[in-house]
């Protein structure tokens, strides 16, 4: 045996890290990408929508080192959170909307009866005038409800994410994810519950992976029909399915065929 060679690797050292070949720039970049999908998958999971539906976008804040981070770990995140595109933000002002509240505590006193109708007011008012009334609090002005005006300071400025907009955060990871559903998205995620239905009666009927079928999909649903009009090659493809029928055939009553 060579002297260089170890009598055995239990007596021998752990070791030493070989420092120059430690990648500390992709290092980051894999650990951002958990903290990125991480936050994803726990608003999904939040909201109750299964990771089969795709989504349209992440928001990610942009610190000026984000872009460069996220560029070659980008398609491992979309892959991993089903979600179409990420979209990088300056401010997150972007993804909220600002509107005014009564400051409780400056307001009883000077309202008195007022209150409920002024809060009732606020609570209710249309999108547009509110960004008025926003504007006139950040400039100091007036606020004028209804033809009487109200000192300022009587109102607080707060903030809410847009409709169809989750946010979340983790040390520096800042993100937004669009919850909006597109009919294009609402139909691919039908036709990824399909396949998953599918692939469960093959396992089922305990067929090998690559052993090909026939399927049958009957609904009188529109939506389902609209999905067998844009997926049905996909579909043929994805379950190497020999016919995807839309008409009950002869050959479903036998006892090799599962329904639901």
């Amino acid at each position: 045996m060579e002297e260089s060679v170890p009598a055995s690797v239990h007596l021998s050292d752990w070791p030493q890290i070989m420092k120059d070949y430690v990648q500390e720039d992709e290092l980051q970049e894999v650990a951002y990408a958990r903290k990125v999908i991480g936050l994803t998958l726990r608003l999904r999971n939040e909201k109750q929508i299964k990771v089969r539906q795709p989504l349209s976008t992440i928001y990610i804040l942009d610190d000026g080192n984000m872009r460069t981070q996220i560029k070659t770990v980008k398609k491992v995140i979309l892959d991993e959170t089903n979600v179409k595109t990420i979209e990088f933000i300056q401010d997150m002002d972007q993804l909220q909307e600002t509107y005014l509240t009564l400051n409780f505590r400056k307001a009883g006193a000077v309202l008195g009866k007022e209150l409920p109708h002024v809060k009732a007011y606020l609570d209710n008012v249309d999108t547009h005038t509110m960004e008025q009334l926003v504007k006139a609090h950040g400039n100091k002005e007036s606020i004028t409800i209804e033809q009487q005006n109200y000192a300022p300071e009587l109102f607080t400025k707060q903030y809410r994410p847009l409709e169809h907009i989750l946010t979340a955060s983790e040390d520096q990871a800042v993100i937004g994810l669009s919850t909006a559903m597109s009919e294009e998205l609402r139909l691919e995620g039908y036709m990824r519950d399909m396949v998953r239905h599918f692939q469960v009666f093959r396992k089922e009927l305990d067929y090998e992976l690559e052993q090909r079928i026939h399927i049958a999909i009957i609904s009188e649903d529109r939506v389902i029909q609209e999905v067998m009009t844009q997926y049905a090659t996909y579909l043929q493809q994805e379950l190497l399915a020999d016919t995807i029928n839309t008409q009950p055939r002869e050959y479903m009553t036998k006892k090799n065929c599962i329904y639901r």
